[in-house]
């Protein structure tokens, strides 16, 4: 039993990238701070390449069953923070880096496929849209009220221009209240400003 006073405020769900773990995000994204945000920080569910990975890919892009999968696992974990912590969806977010980020934002996509309410906010760190042969996942369904998108202007991983196409696709969802995007220069890592930026609109600082 979690008493009122130990309720936590706000909740992050963070998802790693592809090939990493829980223990390679940055520290102020996974570990407790006395700043009323529970951080949630799992590891992916597949092993890959010393680390792990959300989903697979193939010759006709990404395997629905693993995305599936990977999405469900998440959205019970958002389900244990608002069902199990009492707090409101509207005070959690869910975001990652690279592969990370596409999952949540298939999460969000799918939530508001299945009329659930909106999640308060998304964060992309070098995102892009998971794209599968047999189901087009189109960001204007996403349930979710907030959404930032950092991106690597040298990304040689996930190109800036997958980033930037989601803007506009995600600003037509109806939950969606603003979408805020931000290049910074580097490559596909969560570097200082990257970091910084996160961490700022999570605290409701305004963006430069």
């Amino acid at each position: 039993m979690v008493s009122s006073d130990e309720v936590p405020k706000r909740a992050l769900i963070f998802l790693h990238g592809h090939g990493s773990s829980a223990e390679q995000v940055p520290v102020a994204l996974r570990e407790p701070a006395q700043d009323g945000l529970i951080r949630i920080c799992p590891s992916g569910p597949l092993p890959v390449d010393g680390g792990y990975s959300w989903f697979d890919s193939g010759p006709r892009g990404v395997e629905p069953a693993s995305l599936h999968r990977a999405v469900h696992g998440v959205d019970q974990l958002v389900r244990g923070v608002t069902d199990d912590l009492g707090v409101d969806p509207s005070r959690v977010v869910v975001g990652g880096f690279s592969q990370g980020a596409a999952t949540a934002l298939a999460l969000v996509i799918q939530r508001g496929r299945a009329g659930l309410p909106p999640l308060g906010g998304l964060v992309l760190l070098a995102g892009f849209l998971p794209e599968m042969f047999d189901d087009e996942l189109d960001p204007a369904e996403a349930s979710v009220e907030r959404v930032l998108l950092v991106h690597p202007s040298d990304d040689e991983v996930v190109p800036e221009f997958l980033a930037k196409h989601l803007v506009d696709s995600l600003a037509q969802s109806a939950a969606v209240n603003s979408v805020e995007y931000e290049s910074v220069v580097g490559g596909h890592a969560i570097a200082g400003e990257m970091l910084d930026l996160t961490l700022g609109w999570l605290s409701g600082r305004p963006m430069r």
